[in-house]
């Protein structure tokens, strides 16, 4: 396994490289608009703004209680994830690549996992698995803000791998008692 691992590591240099040839004047700012949508600030944004239209019953969605189900289990992706990026204290790419530029000004700290891949698909998985109509597009926008991550030059192909693995475990849970307890349901 460790094997496998390091060849994994060896690989990344070289693929962070090859980001270079597909950066383009005309996909930054859309990349860039992708890896916001996947912030914590936008995520708690919503998630509040969620949280009051369903405690008042205001109906915004399909199954807000399982959307705000996804979300929580994304919630728990992120948070946990910030406590691995501190304990594993890996780099970013354009930290360890001379070449490599950061096309995000905002990213900063540590790089493995990748949390904004995490909480995207830990949305995604929590949606997907309870055969919620948004699940589809929402795995689109998951893998589009994954990418996003690795082109703007913040993340190696692992840090996403790893938080796609770790978005996932947190997604497969279920959070309807929970939320349904916050938010006053029953």
């Amino acid at each position: 396994m460790e094997k496998k691992i390091n060849s994994l590591l060896i690989v990344d240099p070289f693929l962070m490289r090859a980001v270079l040839w597909l950066r383009h004047p005309f996909l930054t700012p859309i990349m860039r608009l992708f890896t916001f949508t996947g912030s914590s600030a936008m995520w708690f944004s919503l998630a509040a703004v969620f949280s009051l239209l369903t405690a008042f019953h205001i109906p915004f969605a399909p199954d807000p209680v399982g959307l705000l189900s996804a979300m929580l289990g994304a919630f728990f992706a992120l948070i946990s994830g910030q406590f691995v990026k501190v304990a594993v204290k890996r780099l970013r790419p354009y930290r360890d690549i001379p070449e490599v530029s950061k096309l995000d000004p905002h990213a900063h700290g540590y790089s493995f996992p990748s949390t904004h891949t995490a909480t995207a698909v830990g949305l995604a998985v929590g949606l997907c698995l309870i055969g919620h109509p948004l699940a589809l597009p929402v795995s689109l926008w998951a893998l589009i803000v994954s990418f996003s991550r690795y082109y703007l030059g913040v993340h190696y192909p692992s840090d996403i791998l790893a938080g796609a693995l770790w978005g996932a475990a947190f997604g497969l849970f279920t959070y309807h008692d929970i939320v349904r307890a916050v938010l006053g349901l029953g």
